[in-house]
């Protein structure tokens, strides 16, 4: 066969590889990003694009809201009914699996520049403090999207046909198991199988949370130095957050989620009270920052958390409610200001001291159990049989 047959014969093969590598990657979709397009396709799974869901779904469905709530995956459990009760925005429900400052920035901003939007609600937790400083590659799911990027949609649908096969023949291969949507057509996290896990052993779930959780316990001593190390840039993004705001003249509040107690601890001491006061000192333009990441019994009780970082609808209703003035619980939330987070941040750190305290006398943490009337879940209204 002379040279040029050859030639001719081997750029084929690799055409025919890549066309072939294409059409699966487009058939199967592993990542469900063409499944996304439309922004009305409620059936993606956790595992799935749901960055890319969100924002196709803001670009085609933005007429229907005028508000929107931004934050990492716990913001997921704050449903937009009880939002619309809070101030009378009509929200979506834009949380972010594994959200960082960054992710919230992008989505705010492309929110700012091609909606109506009247009001951004954002809600901030200290583990964003940590996840600023990851820099590995954590996968096609984590990726802000060429919609909210500004990067080339085209170069994107590229590079997700030419993804490695074998995720397409992986996902092939899967058993076929009962589905779980995690986003309703508003954005709000499906929880259902969480409370169905919960409800089913009360005692094997308070086993879980524990065991799950314990490996925060060494934090307890120690001042988490990854806060000093992002801290600066977290600012930074944050600033830039409440800039974007403005310039859009978009009202923009913040609030800072509950944290189970052990991952609370986790990141307690000096770096993050300083951090606490300079997002206070940067948000608090009259109505303060709603702060619910306290000492709170509430946050001691493990069953009102469906794992040891994310709470349930439950505790997310309460914080509604508690921002909206409907309910006024000095165990539950603190109003933080310019004029009392000194006095706050002093208060906070007595009562670390007592639960450092009780930690050394017990090697334990002094949580809730069930019949505890800070047990907001073993009566839910969110949850049926």
């Amino acid at each position: 066969m002379s040279q040029k047959k050859w030639s001719v014969l081997f750029v084929s093969i690799i055409a025919i590889a890549v066309a072939s590598i294409m059409l699966v990657n487009y058939i199967v979709d592993p990542y469900k990003y063409f499944a996304a397009q439309s922004g009305d396709n409620y059936t993606l799974e956790e595992g799935d694009y749901l960055r890319e869901l969100k924002a196709e779904h803001i670009k085609n469905y933005s007429d229907n809201y005028n508000a929107y709530l931004v934050g990492g995956s716990r913001a997921g459990a704050l449903l937009t009914s009880k939002l619309h009760e809070m101030d009378g925005y009509n929200y979506y429900n834009c949380w972010l699996l594994s959200g960082r400052f960054s992710d919230y920035l992008a989505y705010i901003r492309y929110i700012a520049e091609n909606t109506d939007t009247r009001k951004i609600l954002l809600q901030i937790s200290s583990s964003e403090l940590s996840a600023a400083l990851i820099d590995e590659d954590r996968g096609p799911i984590y990726d802000l999207p060429a919609t909210v990027s500004g990067e080339n949609k085209g170069l994107e649908l590229i590079k997700m046909l030419m993804k490695n096969p074998r995720v397409s023949v992986s996902e092939l291969m899967k058993t076929i198991s009962q589905k779980e949507h995690p986003c309703s057509e508003n954005g709000e996290r499906d929880l259902k199988k969480y409370y169905d896990f919960q409800n089913k052993d009360p005692d094997a779930f308070y086993d879980y949370m524990l065991v799950n959780s314990s490996y925060l316990h060494k934090y307890i001593f120690t001042d988490y130095s990854v806060i000093e190390e992002s801290a600066d840039s977290c600012i930074d993004t944050l600033k830039e957050i409440k800039q974007v705001c403005s310039d859009h003249r978009i009202e923009l509040e913040v609030f800072i989620a509950p944290l189970f107690l052990p991952q609370l601890l986790q990141f307690e001491g000096d770096d993050y009270y300083e951090f606490l006061e300079r997002v206070v000192m940067l948000f608090d333009d009259g109505k303060g920052v709603w702060n619910f990441n306290t000492y709170s019994p509430y946050n001691a009780c493990p069953y009102n958390f469906y794992n040891p970082s994310h709470f349930y609808y439950d505790m997310a209703d309460m914080i509604a409610d508690t921002m909206a003035g409907k309910i006024n619980n000095p165990q539950f939330g603190q109003l933080l200001t310019r004029k009392n987070i000194g006095a706050a941040i002093q208060e906070r750190k007595d009562e670390f001291e007592y639960y450092k305290e009780f930690y050394t006398k017990t090697s334990m943490l002094p949580y809730e159990r069930y019949d505890s009337r800070y047990n907001l879940v073993k009566n839910s209204s969110h949850y049926t049989t």
